[in-house]
């Protein structure tokens, strides 16, 4: 905000408390998050995470008023209350439970070391000096949108990922192979199968039980 001067510093310092807040108490949709995984599944709460991340970037980019950056501040709190839920439930159904524990430690590891290394980067082609300096002529603004824009573009093409990972799936349903065991009056559906420990889901029919008692 400093860098591309939007704000005087009145504003700035309280637009960045209002964040602090609204980034705090964005923790409380996490159950939002985790109740759509439950009844939508997590293809449909994944697109619904790439949406609000690409609503917030847009926000930002047209954010040009002290009300229009705190909106943008309340998706920001909803894209990463749904994200990390998100990330850790996808990691379950992509790879299992077995070494669920290790398998996170390393995938947030990687994340934190990728991070670190793009930094560098980013400061000196993205960051500017108008937040450093008292006077703002000559300084520079920074590439801040431009940043923005590659993150609406990685999202929507996560978001476009995941459309065509959910038509494969349909498809897969409508050849047969949903669920993946079957005999009338017990199914049963895999999810995220490692080696010989499986995360099972079986349905067995209430006429199945009457029968058998």
């Amino acid at each position: 905000m400093k860098d591309e001067q939007l704000f005087n510093e009145d504003r700035v310092n309280s637009l960045i408390q209002a964040f602090s807040y609204i980034s705090v108490a964005g923790i409380l949709f996490s159950v939002v998050a985790g109740h759509c995984l439950d009844t939508m599944g997590s293809s449909q709460t994944n697109m619904i995470t790439c949406f609000l991340g690409i609503a917030q970037m847009m926000l930002v980019l047209c954010a040009y008023s002290q009300p229009g950056m705190v909106a943008s501040f309340g998706v920001y709190g909803l894209f990463r209350s749904f994200l990390y839920p998100c990330f850790f439930s996808g990691l379950a159904t992509s790879f299992g439970f077995r070494f669920y524990g290790a398998l996170s430690g390393i995938v947030v590891a990687l994340s934190g070391v990728v991070f670190i290394a793009f930094v560098p980067f980013l400061s000196d082609y993205v960051i500017g000096t108008c937040h450093a300096v008292t006077s703002k002529d000559g300084c520079l603004s920074g590439r801040w949108r431009g940043l923005h824009v590659a993150q609406i573009v990685s999202l929507l093409l996560l978001f476009l990922m995941e459309v065509a990972y959910r038509e494969d799936e349909r498809s897969d349903s409508r050849d047969g192979q949903d669920p993946k065991e079957s005999d009338g009056n017990v199914k049963v559906h895999n999810y995220g199968s490692v080696q010989d420990t499986e995360l099972r889901l079986v349905h067995i029919s209430p006429k199945y039980i009457s029968d058998i008692i």
